[in-house]
């Protein structure tokens, strides 16, 4: 399952970008989320996350608008980066 990454205009007037928390994983001292590519390809990408909410995050790095993030899922994509990376 997929969610695209939607412009919020709940603070002030000012617009960010937001992600749901299901979408940011824990790694090496950072935060990221997966992107999907297509047909079965996601990349993963640094974030730089800025308010922090009990359902969203917001992006101030790392994203752009309309990407879609992995929202359910990602920690089989996180096992296989972790795998990667330590061999």
């Amino acid at each position: 399952m997929f969610a695209h990454a939607d412009i919020n205009d709940s603070n002030g007037g000012v617009q960010v970008l937001v992600v749901p928390l299901s979408a940011v994983y824990d790694f090496d001292s950072g935060k990221l989320a997966f992107v999907a590519l297509g047909q079965d390809r996601f990349v993963a990408r640094r974030l730089k996350l800025g308010v922090v909410g009990e359902r969203d995050a917001e992006v101030g790095g790392g994203l752009r608008e309309g990407e879609q993030v992995v929202v359910r899922g990602g920690l089989a994509l996180k096992a296989l980066l972790l795998n990667h990376t330590s061999s």
